[in-house]
């Protein structure tokens, strides 16, 4: 299933406690997308994605290296403002 809010292109910044990355999430209405970051040291890291969604929850698989995360989300702000909490991590993504 696909939450039609949830398509669409969204960024974050976050850290992994030594580094600070900017991260691009790309959503297709078709459950395909793609995830990029851009760390603050040069490394960048970029792979295809499929996800799908129920009401509290989405699920993504980067194709890359064929893992898998899934995380509560909240949508806000006319569904401009996207947080997932995965694993502890609250990230706060808007829209591009």
């Amino acid at each position: 299933e696909i939450n039609p809010d949830l398509v669409g292109a969204w960024t974050t910044t976050f850290s992994d406690g030594n580094s600070t990355a900017i991260q691009v999430l790309t959503l297709n209405s078709d459950g395909t997308g793609s995830v990029s970051n851009e760390w603050d040291h040069g490394e960048t890291f970029f792979s295809e994605l499929i996800w799908t969604c129920d009401v509290t929850t989405i699920y993504v698989t980067t194709l890359i290296n064929n893992e898998n995360d899934s995380g509560d989300y909240e949508l806000s702000n006319n569904n401009d403002t996207l947080v997932i909490n995965t694993n502890g991590m609250v990230l706060v993504y808007v829209r591009i």
